[in-house]
Parts: C-alpha cells; sequence; structure tokens
C-alpha cells in the first residue's frame, strides 16, 4: 500500500533522524538478538551509586514466572525459515524497489544491518520504475 497510500510510518527511520543527531548515536538494538542488546543497553546505564540497570532492573523480575530476565524468551533456538515466508509477501521486483528506496536504512552506518536477498536478482526481466 506503499504506492497508492503514503504514509509516515512506511518512511525511512534514517531519514526521520536529523543529520545532527546521527553523530550522537552510540546503541542501535536489534530484535534478532533483542535479549543480548538489551542486556548491553541495560548495563551501560549505572546509577550515582554504581549500579547498573541491568542489576537493578533486567536481571530478574520478568516472564510469566517473574525470574527472567528483561526481554529473554524461554524457548529453545528454532529455524524461522524466513526466506521462505518473506517469499510469500515478495517478488523479485518489489525487492528490488524497497532495497533503492529504503537503501538510506541500510547503508547507515549506525545500524550496521546484515544484508539479504531474497532472489537472485540476475533477472529483472518484468520490473518496472515503481513510485512512492
Amino acid at each position: 500500500r506503499t504506492l497508492d497510500c503514503p504514509n509516515e510510518h512506511w518512511d525511512s527511520q534514517a531519514n526521520a533522524i536529523d543529520r545532527k543527531w546521527w553523530t550522537m548515536m552510540n546503541f542501535v538494538g536489534y530484535m534478532d538478538n533483542v535479549a543480548d542488546d538489551a542486556q548491553r543497553l541495560l548495563q551501560s546505564i549505572k546509577s550515582i551509586d554504581g549500579k547498573t540497570a541491568w542489576d537493578q532492573h533486567g536481571k530478574t523480575g520478568w516472564g510469566e514466572s517473574g525470574k527472567s530476565a528483561f526481554m529473554v524468551r524461554d524457548t529453545a533456538h528454532h529455524a524461522t525459515n524466513a526466506h521462505d515466508k518473506l517469499r510469500k509477501y515478495y517478488t523479485k521486483c518489489e525487492e528490488v524497489f524497497v532495497e533503492k528506496h529504503w537503501a538510506s536504512e541500510w547503508e547507515q552506518e549506525a545500524y550496521h544491518f546484515d544484508k539479504i536477498q531474497l532472489f537472485d536478482g540476475k533477472d529483472l526481466s518484468g520490473c518496472f520504475e515503481m513510485r512512492i
């Protein structure tokens, strides 16, 4: 719906942040590593008495039992087949469109996104220039 329904929710996050603030960015967390990133962030924040936010608020007290750490899920690692799921919703042309129009997200130095590719990108016949 980004083509016919402009909405700030579809805009690049990198473009929503004024350029002057990028030099101050020193932490970006990622959903695929949310528990470790949350711990790292909370350990970097200290109170006057030297205790970290992790020790005071993150290490325990979360989850259904109230004994888990912040953002930790009690599940075994499992394959998600994310690429297969994404291919159900994206075509090769839409992948090219997203890569082009949200390039500022992938290229932002503070983000450190891993490049993924759903399709080989060699045969783009049939793709046309979409506009947002």
